[in-house]
């Protein structure tokens, strides 16, 4: 109850008990009517919300998800709200202890708000970043939590549609996950095409086509335990994944097989269901605790059979000895004359050799000197440290607004500050996937007859290595 007050309108803290902002005079208090509740921090500002820590009245410690009526025009404005109070409604009617729970939602002066269980906990992101690859035997432990309440959801023809690191919080009181951010998430209709939302890189092919099934939570769990067990991201510009052992080749087989078919871009040769998927990861830690088979035991040597009793030998006959051979045979005369002839013809060449070739017998050549031989030292582990780095760009893109969605404008938005941040802080290793979020715009800077100029501030905390960071302009 002593916590200061953060203000709604332009984020100023206020002391407690404060009803009105000393600096814009907004009211503090939100839901007015009941029951109240009050922001007292800021965790991730978007461009339309905001995510705050909030406490009620008694003091008890929420999430809260606020909704800006922030649109250019109405189609805009009806879509947004459509999605925000379909999360409403569909996080009312879920009750699974792997998500958290819903306790009211409500509109308060042009914004619209949602109140959940605050979860204390680092997200899976976060500590693959920190870490690099985790341990295959957590990460196996983990994705079987996570079939669960995949499997909760699909019983309910729901499908998640945004599975990844950035939204499974492991729990500090208890160790478990619980997935976060449901504005993805939406009811099966087979054959039904729906507007393309999720993150890339851990989206299916059929996702972008707006084509979502369960099979799409398969493929986006397959990318998430390929990232927590390699420690690399996925690539957002393809759908490729580097074969976990060529990576980390510690992992199992049966690991990296299961990795693979959750991650095949054909829905036909995946996992049908995450009742399937779990089975492949219960017999995969099995076969990782199965301990390794005794060596064969060595047979006891058998005792050498005495041989029988050989019969004695009849007693020889005895012959006079033959006489002995003569101590030296002189060789013919054709024999010798043969050989006196071998040995003359071959001191003739032997001569003549000599008088055309003196130098290869009677020059002296020393020995070149060994060249130095230099060690190549071996690189060793980067030792740098590693810190988390806020970056903010303000960035401008042209477009043809007309062939544009506003989710896709976004997107490239995304990929340009992740390409801006691979150039500037190059030196310090930033990470593949980069995901920022706007802290203002996109808003129209310039308007032609075919192109319109957007700009955007962006802003995303990457981790780095080094002491000495530069901070680009």
């Amino acid at each position: 109850m002593n916590q200061n007050i953060l203000c709604p309108a332009c984020h100023q803290l206020n002391a407690p008990q404060t009803r009105f902002c000393r600096l814009c005079s907004h009211d503090l208090i939100l839901n007015n009517l009941g029951p109240r509740y009050f922001l007292t921090r800021l965790i991730k500002l978007r461009e339309q919300g905001a995510i705050f820590e909030g406490r009620d009245e008694a003091g008890r410690v929420y999430l809260i998800k606020e909704l800006l009526d922030r649109f250019r025009n109405a189609n805009e404005r009806a879509a947004a709200l459509a999605r925000f109070q379909a999360e409403v409604d569909m996080l009312r009617r879920l009750n699974h202890p792997q998500i958290p729970r819903f306790h009211a939602s409500f509109d308060d002066q042009g914004r619209y708000y949602l109140v959940l269980d605050f979860i204390k906990g680092e997200a899976l992101a976060e500590l693959v970043a920190r870490e690099g690859p985790l341990p295959e035997a957590q990460v196996l432990a983990w994705a079987t939590q996570l079939c669960a309440v995949l499997a909760y959801l699909h019983d309910q023809e729901l499908i998640y549609g945004a599975m990844q690191p950035t939204n499974v919080l492991l729990e500090a009181a208890t160790g478990n996950l619980k997935l976060i951010d449901f504005s993805h998430a939406t009811v099966f209709q087979p054959n039904v095409r729906v507007s393309q939302r999720g993150t890339r890189g851990y989206m299916p092919p059929e996702q972008y086509r707006g084509l979502t099934t369960k099979q799409s939570d398969i493929y986006a769990l397959g990318a998430t335990l390929h990232h927590l067990l390699s420690g690399r991201p996925p690539d957002p510009a393809s759908f490729a994944f580097a074969p976990l052992r060529t990576l980390v080749p510690t992992i199992a087989p049966q690991s990296e097989a299961l990795v693979a078919r959750a991650l095949e871009l054909q829905q036909a040769q995946r996992f049908q269901s995450i009742g399937e998927l779990r089975a492949a990861l219960v017999a995969a830690q099995a076969a990782r605790a199965q301990p390794a088979p005794p060596p064969a035991p060595v047979a006891s040597a058998q005792p050498t059979p005495a041989p029988a009793p050989v019969a004695p030998l009849p007693a020889p006959i005895s012959r006079p000895p033959p006489a002995p051979p003569p101590l030296h045979t002189p060789p013919s005369t054709k024999t010798f004359y043969v050989t006196v002839r071998v040995v003359s013809l071959l001191a003739v060449c032997m001569f003549a050799f000599l008088i055309a070739f003196p130098e290869r017998f009677f020059t002296y050549n020393p020995p070149s000197p060994p060249l130095p031989r230099t060690a190549t030292p071996l690189p060793g582990p980067d030792t740098r440290p590693i810190v988390m780095h806020t970056i903010s760009y303000d960035l401008i893109l042209s477009v043809d607004p007309t062939l544009l969605p506003y989710e896709t404008l976004h997107e490239r938005f995304e990929l340009a500050f992740a390409a801006r941040v691979r150039v500037d802080y190059a030196c310090c290793d930033p990470p593949m996937f980069v995901q920022p979020v706007f802290t203002q715009g996109p808003i129209v800077f310039s308007a032609a007859d075919e192109i319109t100029l957007y700009i955007a501030t962006l802003e995303a905390t990457v981790p780095l290595r080094g002491e000495n960071i530069p901070t680009p302009p």
